[in-house]
């Protein structure tokens, strides 16, 4: 959970730096807004990079076997199993 935690402060941190740099007109951060395009990353077509790794940590996946978490690891599933 502490590990989720900081993610989510991560995820806060470059939403408020990135605005600030909007404000002042300099660089918004990539990490916030897209690297290549707008809301989208390497772990997510959907997600900017931070939102897209606070979603895939927040996974949470079977325990019964390995095959069944890669199973069900295309769907993001972030709810109790």
């Amino acid at each position: 959970m502490a590990g989720i935690a900081l993610v989510k402060q991560a995820v806060k941190l470059g939403e408020t730096s990135s605005a600030a740099a909007t404000t002042h007109q300099t660089v918004a951060f990539a990490s916030h807004l897209g690297a290549s395009r707008p809301g989208s990353s390497k772990l997510d077509d959907k997600e900017a990079p931070l939102p897209a790794m606070l979603t895939a940590v927040s996974g949470m996946l079977s325990g019964e076997s390995m095959d069944a978490a890669r199973g069900e690891m295309p769907a993001k599933p972030v709810a109790p199993a």
